[in-house]
């Protein structure tokens, strides 16, 4: 977008968001599927990958509804260090609103009784990390 002089307005979400999804669904190599999605987040994400400083991501995780990104980002079968990377990365520079929803329906699956730590202390880092409170 910079080479042409544009900005990210000029993107139509809802073709953004089907692009991004079509992508993610034709990789057929589960050994790199975290890479991928690494990927996807710092381009929907705001804030540069770890480590660059060159690319930016588009912000633009208002494409996406709240079960897109819970259903891409923190699917089950990755280790929940690597969801909470993701949500970290796609959330940063998200509208506060997308941020609230999204910890709001990680909240919900938090058991009372649950034993395991991991969901609610991936909540307390993706508060802490995106600064919200």
């Amino acid at each position: 977008l910079e080479l042409i002089g544009a900005d990210k307005n000029c993107l139509n979400a809802e073709c953004f968001n089907a692009q991004v999804r079509i992508q993610l669904c034709s990789k057929g190599d589960q050994s790199e599927k975290f890479r991928w999605l690494e990927q996807a987040a710092d381009l929907i994400g705001a804030a540069p990958p770890t480590g660059e400083k060159v690319f930016r991501g588009l912000g633009m995780a208002q494409a996406f509804e709240c079960w897109q990104i819970l259903e891409v980002f923190n699917d089950d079968t990755l280790a929940i260090f690597e969801r909470r990377s993701l949500l970290s990365r796609v959330l940063t520079g998200a509208p506060r609103a997308i941020i609230r929803e999204v910890v709001s329906k990680l909240d919900e699956k938090v058991e009372v009784n649950d034993r395991d730590e991991s969901l609610p202390n991936m909540i307390k880092f993706l508060l802490h990390e995106l600064d919200e409170d």
